[in-house]
């Protein structure tokens, strides 16, 4: 069995590790055909040859999204990827094996340098929810691509390409300018992306393409640049942050490749002044773009928000029976919630918010009171609680209380009323069926009944025959005497040795609860007569003790 325990973990461990260099070798293909796309765009579609230098390097934005999303594990197949890719396109295009190699060596150090800084300053991943996020994002990728500019401009100058200032500043520009339009993917969490609007991308795309062709690829020079942030206005407001992001990249390839071959608005000499030219350009695009979609994300968290406090205020509505009305005196809008739609047995598509529709649905006897008090708003300085019964549309009634509050400007003057409305029928039921069972209890001769709180042992019902048989009014007990009044001390203390417990009342109580016994009973003037005592525990909905009723029997006429 130990044999083959170790021969079973070996193979397990055999398959992770196949697994593992399988899912590099994948990674490492993947980045290596990505990259060399992108680095094929860069050198022959974004590289101003009279400068040598590209406008903007968008190989390191995607590099470095790929990296924040990825396990650390997986970082030196996208590396070794994006170096090797890098080091074939440049002996293809513009450099030397040296120079090649030295670039390659400048973006991967930018790139390491970048993600190891994110991940410590992002430890749960790189989004920029706040100020705070975005600044410490930036430190991380100049710092980057800072480091990238000193190296390439190290091994530059070392093979010869030319002074150091210009080789550093342009590295620099335009990796932290195609950092900057890779930026909205930062926005949103990994597993937030969304799969619906692609019709409206379609044509916002459509529509970005067309504007900046039209400005950059015609050889017009009396269209201004800033004309392309329509589409890129559309595409941050309505598509979020992925698409916008895509929309400003077809953009900015198109305003490059157009000005690079001699059309647009921005074309001039010298050659550095133009490349400097679109930097700026496509710099306020992406500035654009990232305002519209913070300010969209913005309020659309603001509209979760508030359809969260909607659905909390009606289900808190719903459980205590509450509705609420806001009465615009100035416009004579209304507005009801949904609790008081409820209360009324009505859909808000089946009645609209009006006071007198709000009428219509009270008793008739009711009606005229309610109608008198709102007919006052305009010059009552406050309005009194109303209790009325409301009419359904089933036929059922249900009995309101409203409290009602006048909101005023400056000068005093009434402009809002608002109400609260509750739902008072189970109360009010309640009340009555108390009623009747305390006349009929007062209606049992020779009987005391005794209510008493469990907790406190506060009398809290003292019916007509407890003051017959003990002479002590209402009064003078609910609330303010204990069951110790007419108690004799003996028995109490001979309850008290029988249970085991040291408070009275108490004491008393568990003697009762076992079953009718016959006690001496002290009156208020202090004589004494024999009587049966029983106790009875009425618990409440949740299964606790809610009240106790004591019952005393007079055996004198027996």
């Amino acid at each position: 069995m130990p044999t083959a325990a170790v021969r079973l973990r070996g193979g397990s461990e055999e398959v992770g590790a196949g697994r593992l260099l399988a899912r590099s070798a994948l990674l490492l293909g993947l980045t290596l055909v990505t990259a060399l796309v992108l680095a094929q765009v860069t050198f022959r579609l974004l590289r101003d040859p009279d400068l040598g230098a590209s406008v903007w390097w968008p190989l390191g934005g995607v590099a470095v999204a790929l990296l924040a999303r990825l396990p650390t594990r997986d970082w030196p197949a996208a590396l070794t990827g994006s170096a090797v890719a890098l080091f074939l396109t440049g002996v293809d295009t513009h450099y030397g094996v040296a120079a090649a190699l030295g670039l390659a060596l400048a973006n991967g150090g930018e790139l390491l340098l970048t993600a190891l800084l994110a991940r410590r300053a992002f430890p749960r991943g790189v989004l920029l929810d706040s100020p705070t996020a975005g600044i410490r994002f930036a430190l991380c990728t100049v710092s980057g691509a800072m480091v990238g500019a000193l190296v390439f401009t190290l091994t530059q100058v070392l093979d010869g390409a030319g002074p150091a200032w210009p080789l550093f500043h342009g590295y620099l520009r335009a990796h932290l300018l195609g950092l900057l339009m890779v930026s909205p993917l930062f926005l949103v969490a990994p597993a937030e992306g969304r799969r619906r609007l692609d019709l409206e991308w379609a044509a916002q795309l459509a529509l970005t393409g067309a504007v900046a062709g039209g400005v950059f690829g015609t050889g017009q020079t009396v269209v201004p640049s800033f004309v392309c942030a329509v589409p890129l206005i559309w595409g941050g407001l309505r598509l979020g942050p992925l698409r916008a992001m895509g929309s400003l990249l077809l953009m900015a390839l198109i305003a490059t490749v157009g000005t690079l071959q001699g059309s647009g608005p921005v074309v001039q000499e010298p050659p550095w002044a133009q490349t400097l030219a679109v930097q700026v350009v496509l710099f306020a695009a992406t500035l654009c773009t990232l305002c519209v979609v913070l300010t969209a994300a913005e309020k659309s968290a603001l509209l979760r928000a508030a359809r969260d406090d909607r659905a909390d205020l009606a289900e808190a509505e719903q459980i205590a029976g509450t509705g609420t009305a806001v009465w615009d005196l100035r416009t004579g809008e209304t507005r009801w919630s949904e609790g008081l739609y409820a209360q009324l047995g009505h859909s808000p598509d089946s009645v609209s918010p009006a006071p007198e529709a709000y009428l219509e649905n009270i008793h008739p006897d009711d009606r005229g009171v309610v109608a008198a008090t709102l007919a006052r708003v305009p010059d009552a300085e406050r309005l009194p609680n109303m209790e009325f019964r409301l009419l359904r549309p089933d036929g059922t009634e249900r009995i309101m209380t409203v409290r009602n509050r006048i909101d005023r400007d400056p000068d005093g003057t009434a402009v809002q009323v608002r109400s609260t409305v509750l739902d008072v029928t189970a109360t009010r039921e309640a009340e009555a069926a108390l009623r009747r069972t305390h006349r009929a209890l007062d209606a049992v001769a020779n009987v005391a009944i005794v209510g008493i709180d469990p907790a406190t042992h506060l009398i809290t019902f003292w019916g007509r025959g407890a003051q017959e048989l003990l002479g002590w009014t209402a009064e003078e007990t609910i609330g303010r005497r204990t069951p110790l009044i007419y108690h004799l001390p003996a028995e109490l203390d001979r309850a008290m040795a029988e249970t085991g417990l040291t408070d009275p009342v108490r004491a008393a109580a568990e003697v009762m609860a076992a079953g009718a016994r016959r006690w001496t009973w002290v009156r208020r003037d202090g004589s004494h007569f024999a009587g049966q005592g029983s106790l009875t525990t009425v618990t409440g909905p949740d299964g606790e003790p809610e009240t106790l009723i004591g019952v005393i029997v007079d055996l004198g006429p027996v």
